[in-house]
């Protein structure tokens, strides 16, 4: 087809038929004169062989068919005085992209989680076929409504990495930068290696913004493409703190959202099946917390406490908690130290605090969504109540504690290499905590140093504070002993724990 001809098929008005544009091209509502249709016309000017339209076209047409994607259906290249265009035929989607959606019309609970739901599939499909979109954004999905329900498709794929699956599962950016800021991960802002996840940070940005209006990472008060905007926004994503909003994010969501948006890619949500897990499992019920506080049976107790709040710092307190402590005997480069026989629980947490923070309840169950500045406060406040030194462990005591000290047998997980014998995570814990003390403990006697909840340590690790164990919903390579994560020090998450050391 000539250009000629290509104009008197497709015939629109570049004043008034604009539907958007973005960094490689415009697109626009156009006629097709033969099949007597509205279609969208996609127009890039040849620039960077490596991301012009005729590839990411010649790209999507190689996919299989799947309903979260948008298929382009032709593509023509025609030379002007200024240069080479291409031009891309797609079909015209009446209800726009999903942010016209989200800001022309109220969707209930209900239909935002079928859109996000959709598009996890979409995001899901592209990984199993080789492909990180790298540019996912609510502009970039487009929206077709099928009676009441509303369907995403995924299109713009100038910047997609095509990838060998069965290679690697790290890419170099060969891109760093592009994609839209408030939507880019971190490793695409600073210039790092990329994984799948990339796709999944930019996932839960949009989630954020679905059911929050909000998104979580912006550039103050300063312009979008300002200087002192970018690097606001980079300030932000650097720390990894979600602003408070976050936690009136209904379940499973808030979860979900949270494990997109961990700035470190070893630390993030892993792949599409671990997100589908997450809303999937946090379906199945938790039992509920009085049969955690009475079952007496199954459990332990590390003390059976009143829950009447202390006053602030008063000494010699009659509710003071008992914590029950094993004493690890060091060697040339430990110290022997006392450490908890168990997790800090929700009853002892009480007791000290007067509040439970915890998003599961149960006086049995580790006490978690504490960030380490409530730890350290708890810490305080109960070292003035006992007259004692209590501490968060280093990194250091706690792998030795987690090891079993001297009688290390070198095991996978803290006191053995079957995990479901001695930790409750993802593929165990029902997506919620469990009452401490009912695995197995290690050889020193200590309880649930792998699974139930990441434990706060006393090291830092830049501006983070380290976290061990892995938690119930984290994978079992998360719970090896030898893993480390971090996390800022004011955060607060719902798998975030603690234990304590005596000296």
């Amino acid at each position: 087809m000539t250009h000629l001809e290509f104009q008197k098929r497709y015939t629109y008005d570049p004043a008034t038929d604009k539907l958007g544009e973005g960094g490689f091209g415009s697109v626009y509502k156009a006629y097709d004169n033969h099949r007597d249709r509205w279609v969208a016309l996609k127009i890039s000017k040849v620039q960077f062989e490596a991301v012009r339209l005729n590839k990411e076209v010649e790209m999507v047409s190689k996919l299989p068919s799947h309903p979260n994607i948008a298929y382009y259906e032709e593509c023509y290249t025609f030379s002007s005085f200024d240069g080479e265009y291409d031009f891309a035929i797609l079909q015209y989607y009446e209800e726009g992209n999903l942010s016209q959606l989200l800001k022309n019309n109220v969707l209930t609970t209900v239909q935002k989680t079928k859109v996000l739901v959709q598009l996890l599939d979409g995001i899901d499909f592209l990984h199993k076929n080789g492909v990180i979109h790298r540019d996912l954004k609510p502009q970039n999905v487009l929206m077709v409504k099928r009676d009441s329900e509303y369907i995403p498709k995924i299109t713009d794929f100038g910047i997609s990495k095509q990838l060998d699956i069965n290679k690697s599962a790290v890419f170099s950016n060969s891109l760093a930068g592009a994609g839209t800021l408030s939507y880019a991960s971190p490793e695409q802002l600073f210039d790092r290696e990329i994984r799948k996840n990339t796709d999944l940070w930019s996932y839960g940005v949009i989630a954020f913004h679905a059911f929050t209006g909000q998104l979580p990472f912006n550039t103050g008060n300063h312009a979008p493409t300002s200087e002192a905007g970018r690097a606001e926004l980079f300030r932000q994503v650097s720390s990894g703190q979600l602003p408070e909003i976050t936690a009136t994010i209904a379940q499973p969501w808030q979860t979900l959202i949270r494990a997109c948006l961990i700035t470190d890619t070893a630390m993030r949500i892993k792949n599409t099946q671990e997100a589908k897990d997450i809303l999937e499992g946090m379906k199945v019920a938790c039992p509920p917390p009085q049969q955690y506080q009475n079952d007496q049976t199954q459990i332990d107790s590390p003390s059976q406490l009143s829950l009447q709040p202390p006053s602030a710092l008063q000494t010699n307190v009659p509710n003071v908690p008992n914590i029950e402590m094993i004493h690890v005997q060091g060697n040339n480069s430990i110290k022997s130290f006392n450490i908890g026989k168990y997790e800090v629980t929700q009853a002892q947490w009480q007791a000290v605090m007067g509040n439970n923070l915890s998003h599961f309840k149960g006086d049995n169950l580790p006490v978690e969504n504490v960030s380490w500045n409530d730890a350290q406060e708890f810490i305080r406040n109960l070292n003035v109540q006992t007259g004692k030194n209590y501490r968060l462990p280093t990194s250091a005591e706690w792998e030795f504690a987690a090891r079993g000290g001297n009688s290390s047998r070198g095991y996978e997980f803290s006191g053995s290499n079957s995990i479901n014998d001695v930790a409750w995570y993802y593929d165990n814990s029902g997506n919620c905590t469990r009452p401490v003390g009912t695995k197995t403990p290690n050889e020193l006697g200590i309880h649930d140093m792998s699974g139930n909840v990441w434990e706060w340590c006393q090291d830092a690790k830049g501006s983070n504070r380290v976290l061990r164990g892995g938690s119930w919903y984290f994978s079992a390579r998360n719970c090896r002993v030898a893993n480390r994560g971090s996390n800022i020090p004011d955060n607060r998450c719902n798998d975030n724990g603690l234990r304590l050391v005596l000296p």
